[in-house]
């Protein structure tokens, strides 16, 4: 059986070219990796994990 992949919040960033997702704090190696789109992605060190959109408190 595998084990769950991770899930971590990715943060919009807007560039001079298109928008791009901001992951920080990678749970294979700490660090901050960039994607072009949310859902299932794979890290440039390797670790695999669902980027998400952040929630929006309730009132």
């Amino acid at each position: 059986m595998r084990p769950p992949v991770p899930e971590v919040t990715g943060q919009p960033l807007t560039t001079a070219g298109q928008p791009q997702i901001l992951v920080t704090g990678c749970p294979g190696c700490g660090c901050t990796h960039r994607h072009l789109a949310f859902g299932e992605r794979r890290a440039p060190c390797g670790c695999k994990y669902i980027v998400t959109t952040p929630r929006e408190d309730q009132p």
